[in-house]
């Protein structure tokens, strides 16, 4: 369709002619031997492709395992998944996929991921951190693996949560979730906490940004320490309990700095 309108409207698309040197077959034997070599090659490319096609279903409808994701320091990047899913992975970050027919898997072993899951009734996508689980059905929310609790967020639509249970490693309903709200599980399931959150804050990182409303200094460094490529090392006490707000480029270290450097006592 493209060309068919190229060619209407644009006079530098041109028809190619057959080459005045090129050699016609007039001989019927020689005219039948090339039909039928044609015809094997047609046959066999056909074949090599159904072939193909075949093994790449097989792939798509079978597990998958061994599939990772990640992002080095400072680099986010967006994958479309098998399903048609899409993930977009923060700075430093890492997950391993595993889909089959009756299952979507995906683990987040480090990091940050948001994820806009396909709508697929017959197979749950479901999301592991440590010791929790989220699981979805067609919606978008983000996981955020810290190293002393799992962060889940939901942006749109509705998801469940679940942690594992030391008692019989089974996992056990934590809360289920609606748009904007989020759940903090720690590590070793000393707290669970549910409040509303302002989205755009949270979702700040999907636009280069960092958004900071009245936190401790040390945190905010340690945010930005996950883009930059110089970190920030905060050595004063009374300074790590600073708090701070703001909007901040999450790669320019320096203008945050000389932000730093206006403030009274610093």
């Amino acid at each position: 369709a493209l060309l068919a309108r190229a060619s209407q409207e644009d006079d530098r698309v041109i028809a190619f002619e057959p080459r005045a040197d090129s050699v016609a077959v007039t001989d019927r034997t020689a005219s039948r031997t090339s039909g039928s070599r044609r015809w094997a090659i047609a046959a066999g490319l056909g074949a090599v492709l159904l072939t193909a096609a075949s093994v790449y279903l097989h792939e798509m409808l079978t597990d998958r395992a061994g599939d990772v994701l990640a992002t080095a320091h400072g680099e986010q990047r967006v994958w479309r998944l098998p399903d048609g899913s899409v993930v977009r992975l923060n700075s430093g970050s890492e997950l391993r996929t595993r889909f089959s027919q009756t299952d979507r898997l995906v683990e987040v072993t480090r990091g940050q991921a948001m994820f806009e899951v396909a709508t697929d009734p017959n197979r749950p996508f479901r999301v592991v951190a440590r010791r929790t689980e989220v699981v979805a059905l067609g919606t978008a929310f983000e996981v955020y693996c810290k190293e002393e609790a799992t962060v889940v967020t939901v942006l749109t639509g509705k998801v469940a949560v679940y942690r594992k249970d030391d008692v019989g490693g089974v996992m056990v309903p934590v809360a289920p979730l609606t748009a904007g709200e989020q759940v903090r599980v720690s590590h070793d399931e000393s707290s669970v906490k549910v409040a509303r959150v302002d989205l755009v804050r949270t979702l700040a990182w999907t636009q280069q940004q960092i958004i900071f409303e009245e936190e401790r200094l040390a945190d905010v460094a340690r945010e930005f320490n996950r883009y930059g490529q110089v970190p920030l090392e905060v050595l004063d006490d009374q300074l790590r309990d600073l708090c701070i707000t703001g909007i901040f480029n999450a790669y320019d270290t320096d203008s945050f700095v000389g932000f730093l450097r206006r403030l009274e006592g610093v």
